[in-house]
């Protein structure tokens, strides 16, 4: 006669089975972009939240059309292209922006001079870049969440603000997947613990 598995034993099966799900189901879907705030965050650790799409793009929610995407807005000593992203991008490592050059580029912006094309300005001028001409440097305020793009501390480009010196909302996961992977833990762990005391009802 086969012997049946006691209910403490079916329990420790649908845990293993249960977390699991978890991990394997917290394996987030391949897209770099998603990642690109949370790059950012960690190059700058001071920031209170990863930036807001807004910091590249013109739409809020990501995707479409960069701030200033064009060469034609070149401008020239410390400005560039006059838009941090595209500045970002003319910084040695491809044009093209990877999770993995990223932090090389943002390193950049600190050492590299921002005019360095020779055929739309002075390639001796030897600036820092200053996307908005405010006289900061765009690594200087990105790194303190103020918007690169715009004169002054600028509103929402990097951690959202509400009213008149209103503090930014609470930090977020350094990465889009930081939040998924905790998700589907959590939520293995209470499969686990429903199916668990089934088991028991019926033990």
């Amino acid at each position: 006669m086969r012997a049946h598995p006691t209910s403490a034993s079916r329990f420790k099966a649908v845990l293993a089975l249960a977390a699991a799900v978890g991990v394997f189901g917290a394996v987030p879907a391949a897209s770099a972009h998603e990642e690109f705030p949370g790059v950012i965050l960690e190059h700058y650790p001071k920031l209170a939240c990863p930036p807001q799409c807004s910091l590249c793009h013109l739409s809020s929610t990501g995707g479409g059309a960069l701030r200033n995407e064009t060469v034609d807005k070149y401008t020239g000593p410390h400005q560039g292209y006059g838009s941090f992203v595209m500045n970002m991008m003319a910084m040695p490592g491809g044009v093209e922006l990877t999770e993995a050059n990223i932090p090389g580029k943002l390193l950049a912006l600190e050492k590299t001079p921002c005019n360095t094309d020779a055929a739309r300005g002075d390639i001796t001028d030897m600036g820092i870049c200053d996307s908005d001409g405010d006289g900061t440097a765009d690594y200087l305020e990105v790194g303190v969440g103020e918007d690169p793009n715009v004169k002054g501390p600028g509103n929402g480009a990097v951690c959202p603000k509400y009213g008149c010196g209103a503090s930014s909302i609470g930090s977020l996961p350094r990465r889009s997947s930081d939040a998924g992977h905790a998700a589907a833990a959590m939520a293995g762990l209470g499969v686990a613990l429903i199916l668990g005391r089934r088991l028991r009802r019926r033990a």
